[in-house]
């Protein structure tokens, strides 16, 4: 719970920028599946590590300021999106689909 309010708490305070200012004329009702198959695949680990593999992936933020974010050590928000990935990795070739 508290990871997830820094989380949260985090998106709260960045300033809101034009999200798709720079995309010209593209299509971005393709983009949607894309985004809700990452979240059904992520769902398969504990939240934690959702966490940090969504703010990895999606937010862009580095390992280090991750684990400011979370108050954990850089190392451990490394060692947790390796084991994520690992994870994901496994469960994407026992489905068949990697």
């Amino acid at each position: 719970a508290v990871a997830r309010n820094a989380v949260a708490g985090y998106w709260r305070k960045k300033p809101l920028e034009e999200p798709y200012a720079s995309l010209g004329e593209r299509d971005l009702s393709a983009e949607q599946p894309c985004r809700n198959t990452f979240y059904e695949i992520i769902s398969v680990l504990d939240q934690p590590s959702r966490n940090v593999v969504a703010m990895h992936v999606v937010g862009g933020l580095k390992h280090r300021e991750i684990a400011a974010i979370l108050g954990e050590s850089e190392s451990a928000v490394r060692q947790r999106y390796a084991r994520a990935i690992r994870q994901l990795r496994r469960q994407l070739e026992k489905e068949g689909s990697l």
